[in-house]
């Protein structure tokens, strides 16, 4: 046990291809420690004090897990139901604030997840689909997959997104701009404040609290360059 604890401290992020390997540690360690431990050596007492404090550890885990998706259901609920207007085969770029599947502690983490699952299921496609080579059995066509590279999430955020999850600015840049003709719409998806830089290949399509999506049309690199800020109150 003392040796994969040290190891947890030790050991990447990533091994052989699977991320966040010194995170799925400690529930082996914990098994390990349970499939180690001889309660029939040990007296009533023991064995009642191990079981309930078991027992408490795993309710009130569960009582965490539920706490969080009940506080975001409303998130789930408007990204959802943004999502579910668009039409079917559509070509959507996902924005996120960057760094959003860094830290797999945060609590809103699944709303990042939500546009895979309610665009590609009815044919269309999204860049944040997890398809790599060496991880998952679905890849993308090479032309998605330049697109996909082409468009970060992050990096859209950056260059559109106004608000507190907001880190920099990033100006447009010819290639990103020339990726986005590829797609039919942007969806902006955060949890706290934000608002979209106002430019002119924009038209609103959903105006929710945690997601705005937008219809694309005519895009250059002129018509990206921001003409004041759209600036909307959110709660």
């Amino acid at each position: 046990m003392f040796a994969l604890f040290v190891l947890q401290f030790c050991m990447p992020n990533v091994i052989l291809t699977a991320e966040g390997g010194d995170r799925r540690l400690p529930l082996p360690m914990l098994l390990l420690a349970i499939g180690a431990t001889d309660l029939r050596a040990s007296s009533r007492s023991q064995r009642v004090s191990f079981i309930l404090a078991a027992s408490m550890m795993f309710v009130f885990r569960v009582a965490e897990v539920q706490a969080r998706w009940s506080a975001d259901q409303a998130i789930y609920a408007d990204v959802w139901q943004g999502l579910s207007l668009l039409p079917a085969g559509a070509r959507v770029a996902s924005a996120f604030p960057p760094g959003s599947f860094d830290d797999f502690s945060l609590p809103g983490v699944a709303v990042f997840y939500i546009p895979v699952w309610g665009i590609i299921p009815r044919g269309g496609f999204t860049q944040t689909l997890f398809a790599y080579p060496s991880q998952h059995p679905l890849v993308l066509k090479p032309k998605y997959e330049a697109l996909a590279a082409a468009t970060p999430p992050g990096l859209l955020w950056r260059t559109f997104a106004i608000g507190t999850d907001v880190d920099r600015s990033a100006a447009p840049n010819p290639e990103l701009v020339g990726a986005l003709h590829d797609y039919d719409f942007i969806a902006f998806i955060g949890r706290n404040h934000f608002s979209i830089h106002n430019t002119a290949i924009f038209r609103s399509f959903y105006d929710g609290q945690y997601v705005r999506i937008f219809r694309l049309h005519g895009v250059s690199l002129k018509d990206v360059t921001p003409q004041g800020d759209r600036q909307v109150s959110r709660p």
